[in-house]
């Protein structure tokens, strides 16, 4: 998505591990960039394996130092969406999570469509649902899905959260959630 001298912005699917683990030591985002580009990467962040979006990638560890850093003390602003069944009030929650939007979308699917991302409702469609967008600052993701599930509004597909609807990427055929990191900026 993006290039500079210090790093990538690259588009993550769901599904694909942003980190090498035991389960998936060369199937992750961080071994296929490196892979593909003939060099080795740094991890400045993560997004967990069921969500989807942008990822910023260093390509040097002293680049890599320089990026965690700006995200440490909230220089970084990441934007997801996230949709819900419950809306949610607009506003910040937190000094690190923000609330920016929270729109209603009345029309029954069982198909939901964020970019480049769409997940399959398993089971029932669904009559109404909400689009969240939120900015995190210098936060994880799991602090916004902790703070969405305590609002009573867990987001779709996310059922360590609470949430009772159950998502698969329609790409990986994957559990997925309805989340996705949008706008990244520094």
């Amino acid at each position: 998505v993006k290039e500079s001298a210090e790093y990538l912005v690259i588009e993550k699917p769901a599904g694909l591990p942003t980190d090498p683990t035991v389960d998936n030591f060369r199937v992750n985002l961080i071994s296929a960039l490196g892979d593909q580009r003939g060099q080795h990467f740094h991890l400045v962040h993560t997004l967990e394996s069921e969500s989807s979006g942008l990822v910023m990638i260093a390509k040097t560890p002293k680049a890599q130092t320089k990026l965690k850093a700006a995200f440490t003390e909230g220089r970084v602003k990441r934007t997801f969406a996230a949709y819900v069944e419950i809306p949610i009030a607009v506003g910040p929650r937190d000094n690190n999570v923000t609330v920016l939007s929270c729109d209603e979308l009345k029309a029954a699917t069982s198909v939901i469509t964020e970019g480049r991302a769409s997940w399959n409702i398993v089971g029932e469609a669904l009559g109404a649902m909400y689009r969240v967008e939120i900015e995190l600052k210098g936060a994880r993701p799991v602090q916004m899905r902790e703070i969405l599930s305590k609002a009573g509004s867990p987001i779709l597909g996310d059922e360590r959260q609470g949430s009772g609807v159950k998502l698969v990427d329609t790409e990986s055929g994957k559990p997925a959630q309805a989340l996705r990191a949008i706008r990244l900026s520094i």
